[in-house]
């Protein structure tokens, strides 16, 4: 039960300073203090692009992967229905209507990254038990998001309710929901499995 409150807890907070604030170093500094909260707790995934390259690395089960993608879901909501009742406005963030395959094919590779630095240093066997990983992860998600990527469908479809709920609309375009919602679990399945072709000894 732990795991799954921190799974709500931090995807919430995550979503939260995404939403008030959206300056790529602020929320890399943040989900660096979030990891170090709660990898001995839940591995600190908050993001159902990370739950699905634990599921494929066989690092959960798929019960567990399944309540973890929900409680994600739903503390992104959460934090986007606050964002609305305090400001009166809804976060619209990068989700732009995404017209072309490029979108895709960025939230693919940029999510790619992330996850596979992820299965690198918080669930990896080269640096497990180590104290490295909040930092790293930290800094790269500045990166990807100082490159416009959103690489989480927690976050997407979270707005995505909030805006269904009060009447704004987010991500209506079909190539939309295609971009940052599927390309990130495109992207974690993917990780997964290059991850092992590169590590082939790392159970």
């Amino acid at each position: 039960m732990r795991a799954y409150v921190m799974e709500l807890l931090g995807t919430f907070l995550l979503t939260f300073f995404i939403a008030f604030s959206g300056e790529p170093t602020v929320v890399g500094l943040v989900l660096m203090a979030l990891i170090y909260l709660g990898i001995h707790i839940s591995g600190a995934h908050y993001n159902p692009a990370v739950t699905t390259a634990a599921l494929v690395r066989g690092k959960i089960d798929a019960q567990r992967g399944a309540i973890y993608m929900a409680l994600q879901l739903a503390g992104a909501s959460v934090a986007f229905w606050v964002h609305n009742l305090v400001t009166g406005t809804m976060w619209g963030g990068d989700l732009t209507p995404a017209q072309t395959s490029v979108a895709f094919g960025m939230e693919v590779l940029l999510t790619m990254v992330l996850c596979l630095v992820i299965l690198t240093v918080a669930m990896g066997s080269r640096y497990r038990g180590g104290m490295v990983h909040g930092l790293v992860i930290g800094f790269t998600f500045v990166a990807l998001v100082g490159m416009g990527g959103v690489m989480n469908p927690a976050i997407s479809l979270g707005a995505l309710v909030e805006g269904t709920l009060i009447g704004v609309p987010v991500m209506q375009d079909m190539q939309s929901l295609l971009s940052y919602v599927v390309a990130p679990v495109v992207a974690g399945v993917a990780s997964a499995y290059l991850y092992q072709y590169l590590n082939p000894d790392d159970r």
